[in-house]
Order: structure tokens, then C-alpha cells, then sequence
């Protein structure tokens, strides 16, 4: 009997694919059964020959070919095609470690959880430029690179946040993934760009309103591929464009009562501190202020950060006028549910 879903959504990445299947082929046996569907959202490349290639490695694995354009599509549809009762969406650039799929199971021997991660560490294709550094913000439960979708939590199994599970490493059950209905818009063709959505963050703001907690366990472990393509000041003013779309369209939802009950909060302060802590650390702090404004790299990271944040602005405000023109894309951004891929 199936239980685990490996569910990978692609679309013309064959290498990274195949590498994302030899990591699989490693893998440390669970109790139960699992599957590995691979959902090709409209690839041109060599996606459906590798599949067939790993058949014989790989137990249970499965091509799917999904025409809808959209992450929305090929999520939803590994959703509908999986036999498992618990889902394990991962990315085709996310190299799982050795143990992960029995810290999965590990993790859900607790009734209780509902939805789990791990560690999404990195795997630069290229040494990182100096300012990349500074994108790294502090939480409460460790530290987060959300632009890249990078997130360290330390070496401890806790409860989290649902906001600090990054879909390239997303284990839920799949009756609460219903429950949800389903994801919500996410990455899309070019020409479709006006369409994001909020992702699996629509998943974790429902659970967090429910007063439900996430599962942090170091077992559920990745290597998340940072193409040196994405380690560019394009490709970030890029990301906080469609962040200026997400945030649109959630603000938009919420202006229609649909996410009144819905928490988005996302902590990002660190834990608090001692007396004594918050003094040494406010020394630290100011002498480490000094010293990063000295830095090069700072001063770079500084001049793109105001670049995203400006293209950040203007495509939200892109898309709220859109939405007051066009009764259908409003219509769109304020349906119950995306259960049927678009």
C-alpha cells in the first residue's frame, strides 16, 4: 500500500530533473510504500526520457504530462493523481538528503501533524556574489533566504510557523491539502505573470487561523540547486515583481472578506533576549553596523534591495488597476478555489 507521495512538478528542466531523481535513487527505505510522480507542465526537452529511464530504479514512479500552464496546474494535479495519504512536493532543483524520506516518516508518526519541513540549504552552482549575504533575514526559529527559497532552522526537531514551510520542500497530508482546497496561483509563463497568486502561503495562512502548528524536523532535509542565473540583480528585481503581484492579490482577497479569518503574519524578528543580552547585543550590533557599511558588498546589497522594492511597488500597483478594469481577472483573483488547475 502506497502512503508517500513524491509529488515533482517540471517544465524543461531535464538536468536538474535527473539530478533530482539520482538523489531520490539513494534514498533510505521507508516502512511503506511510496510513489514518485513526475508532472511535466509542457516540456519540449528530454523530461519524459529520463523518467522513463529512472522506471527501473525508482519503485513506483510515474509521468504525468499536464498542459495547463502554471505551477497551479501540476501541483493540483499531483494532488488528484496521488495514491499516498501523505504528499512530499519538492521542487526538480531540490536534491533530498539520504534520510529524508524516513524523517518524513519519522515526523508523521505524530497523529497530530498535519504539515512538515526541513532544512532547504543551498547548492550553489556558483560562488555567490558578496551581497547575496544580506538577503538572509533573522526569525524567530532560525534564519530564511525567501527570495530563493532557503530556510535553516537548526538541528532540532520544533513547531514552527506553516509560513516557514517553502513549497520546495512541502509535506502535508493530503486530506488537509484538501481540506484547504487545494494551492492557490504560483509560478507562471511570462505572458502569464499577472496571474500569481499566493502559493502554498494560502495553505499555511489557513492553518495558522485554525491555530495550527508546522513540524520542523532536520531529517526532512534538502539541497535547494541557486542556478547562477538566479544569484543576479535581474532575477531578483524580477522575484520582487511577482511578490508585488502576490501581495496584490492577497490584499484584494482580503478586501472581499475572503481571508478576514485568515492570518498572514510572518515573523521575522529573532527571539527575544536577557537583560544582559539585549546590552551586549546592542553593542554588537552598533559595531557591526559600522563595519557592514564599510562593506562593499553591503553597499551593492543596499542599491538592489531599493531596485525590488521599488519594482515591488509598481506591480502591485499594476495589478490593483488591472483588477478595477478587468471584471474577469477580478472574478479570477477572488474565486473559492483553483482545484481545477487554472
Amino acid at each position: 500500500m502506497i502512503k508517500y507521495s513524491i509529488i515533482i512538478p517540471t517544465r524543461n528542466r531535464a538536468k536538474n530533473l535527473k539530478k533530482c531523481l539520482e538523489h531520490i535513487t539513494q534514498l533510505n527505505p521507508p516502512l511503506y510504500e511510496y510513489e514518485t510522480l513526475i508532472i511535466d507542465n509542457g516540456s519540449t526537452d528530454e523530461t519524459k526520457l529520463f523518467t522513463t529511464y529512472f522506471e527501473s530504479i525508482i519503485p513506483n514512479i510515474q509521468y504525468i504530462y499536464e498542459s495547463t500552464p502554471g505551477l497551479l496546474a501540476a501541483r493540483n494535479r499531483g494532488l488528484k493523481e496521488a495514491k499516498g495519504s501523505i504528499l512530499c512536493y519538492i521542487d526538480d532543483d531540490s536534491f533530498v538528503d539520504i534520510h529524508w524520506l524516513v524523517g518524513i516518516e519519522n515526523a508523521f508518526q505524530d497523529s497530530t501533524v498535519v504539515l512538515a519541513g526541513g532544512a532547504n540549504l543551498p547548492y550553489f552552482e556558483a560562488h555567490p556574489p558578496r551581497w547575496l549575504k544580506y538577503f538572509w533575514l533573522d526569525c524567530e526559529f532560525g534564519k530564511h533566504l525567501w527570495e530563493l527559497s532557503l530556510l535553516d532552522l537548526g538541528n532540532r526537531k520544533k513547531q514552527i510557523s506553516p509560513n516557514f514551510v517553502f513549497g520546495c520542500n512541502f509535506i502535508i497530508k493530503k486530506e488537509t491539502l484538501l481540506a484547504c482546497k487545494g494551492f492557490h496561483p504560483d509560478c507562471l509563463p511570462e505572458y502569464l505573470a499577472l496571474y500569481y497568486g499566493d502559493g502554498e502561503t494560502s495553505v499555511a495562512a489557513q492553518l495558522n487561523s485554525q491555530g495550527i502548528s508546522a513540524l520542523y524536523s532536520p531529517e526532512i532535509k534538502i539541497r535547494h540547486l541557486v542556478e547562477k542565473s538566479r544569484m543576479t540583480e535581474e532575477y531578483f528585481v524580477k522575484r520582487y515583481r511577482n511578490e508585488g503581484y502576490t501581495r496584490s492579490f492577497i490584499q484584494i482577497r482580503k478586501d472581499n472578506n475572503l481571508y478576514d479569518k485568515i492570518s498572514y503574519n510572518f515573523i521575522r524578528k529573532s527571539p527575544p533576549k536577557t537583560i544582559i543580552g539585549l546590552i551586549i547585543s546592542k553593542r554588537f550590533n552598533i559595531l557591526k553596523k559600522v563595519l557592514i557599511k564599510l562593506d562593499q558588498g553591503y553597499k551593492e546589497y543596499m542599491k538592489i534591495k531599493t531596485r525590488c522594492e521599488l519594482r515591488c511597488q509598481e506591480s502591485y500597483r499594476v495589478h490593483q488597476k488591472k483588477a478595477k478594469k478587468d471584471k474577469d481577472f477580478l472574478n479570477y483573483i477572488l474565486k473559492d478555489n483553483y482545484l481545477d488547475g487554472e
